[in-house]
């Protein structure tokens, strides 16, 4: 071996040697003497993750005080039988929007079918019977009680309170089956959300239908432990338990079927978006602990057209009305099933189509 070899071998360090040095000098984002971006890019991911989850906190918390920390009742609807002065004068109020009955009878009829949230009957010269119904929801019911005691006040008569729809005793301020209904929509939401990736990607209409059966499995269980907490282990609830299980059913299928077939058409980032949204707008648009009628004209508008809104409608209608003025409710919860039913299966047409396309022609016989 030359002397120029054996000196440039001499110089090189041994194996043994290099790797404890390597290690030594060796971090995430790659030795100690270059600028890697391991060491940064983690960093980086981490400060836009806590951004945007900060970000999701705080529209959480805009929405929610925005609803629920200034209400005020405004246009209640309101049925009075009683002399035209005594309807012009409730009328002018701003929290009431009157309506002319005959009797007491059509009064009452009026509050037990949700077409008011409550009446003011005179029934004698100095006498009224005011008709409300907790049911409908608690805080319009204090409203109408408050707004009849300063008038029976103003006015020197006797005033009487009559509940047409009271709330379990276990629930008296009425506000358990709305928080029924927050939990059932996240859940039906993420459930939709997971099983979709979980499941795989819908390939056909036959796929498609197992996965729906499946969705509809998911709901019932998660349905029927909500049902068995809040009304057979808690209390709350008011009614038979199977029209209360029948109704939170068909409300999480809506959910769920609607985030999978956006999810299915549009990808999980959009059934991540739906879900956001309906946990932004849906859950205070349903009114919840306040009721529609102290919302702002914002939040009370959305209330039809959220399955918050309308899940929450029908199961009062079961529990306190008879299943009376759940028709509105219905319809909507139909229409979220039915376009994620619809997205759904253009999803797995479309997917069978490409599959079908991309597959070798059969060879010939």
């Amino acid at each position: 071996m030359v002397d120029g070899q054996r000196e440039v071998l001499e110089g090189m360090p041994s194996p043994a040697s290099a790797q404890p040095h390597d290690a030594a000098e060796t971090i995430a984002g790659g030795p100690l003497q270059e600028e890697g971006p391991g060491s940064l890019e983690p960093l980086r991911n981490g400060l836009i993750a806590s951004v945007a989850l900060i970000a999701v906190v705080m529209i959480l918390m805009c929405s929610y005080a925005s609803a629920f920390g200034k209400v005020s009742p405004h246009d209640i609807s309101f049925a009075v039988a009683a002399p035209q002065a005594v309807a012009d004068q409730l009328d002018a109020s701003p929290a009431l929007d009157v309506r002319q009955v005959d009797d007491l009878a059509a009064a009452r009829r009026a509050v037990e079918h949700r077409s008011v949230y409550g009446a003011l009957v005179f029934t004698g010269a100095d006498s009224a019977t005011l008709l409300v119904a907790s049911g409908a929801a608690r805080s319009v019911q204090t409203a109408l009680v408050q707004v009849g005691e300063r008038f029976a006040a103003a006015s020197g008569t006797k005033l009487t309170v009559t509940d047409l729809a009271p709330t379990a005793s276990s629930n008296p301020s009425g506000t358990i089956e709305f928080y029924a209904i927050v939990f059932l929509a996240i859940g039906s939401a993420l459930g939709a959300t997971v099983l979709g990736r979980v499941l795989g990607t819908v390939r056909n209409l036959r796929h498609m239908g197992m996965r729906v059966g499946f969705l509809m499995f998911f709901t019932g269980l998660l349905s029927l432990a909500a049902t068995v907490f809040v009304d057979g282990v808690y209390g709350a609830l008011a009614g038979h338990p199977v029209p209360l299980f029948a109704v939170l059913w068909g409300y999480t299928t809506a959910i769920c079927l609607a985030c999978t077939g956006v999810a299915a058409r549009f990808g999980t980032l959009a059934s991540i978006v739906l879900t956001l949204t309906l946990t932004v707008l849906g859950n205070p648009s349903a009114g919840g602990p306040v009721g529609r009628p102290l919302l702002n004209d914002f939040y009370a508008a959305l209330t039809p057209y959220f399955p918050h809104g309308g899940g929450l409608s029908v199961l009062r209608g079961v529990q306190y009305f008879d299943g009376r003025g759940i028709a509105s409710g219905v319809v909507c919860l139909v229409v979220w099933a039915g376009v994620g039913l619809l997205l759904l299966a253009g999803a797995a047409v479309r997917t069978g189509l490409r599959t079908r396309a991309g597959q070798p022609a059969p060879a010939a016989a």
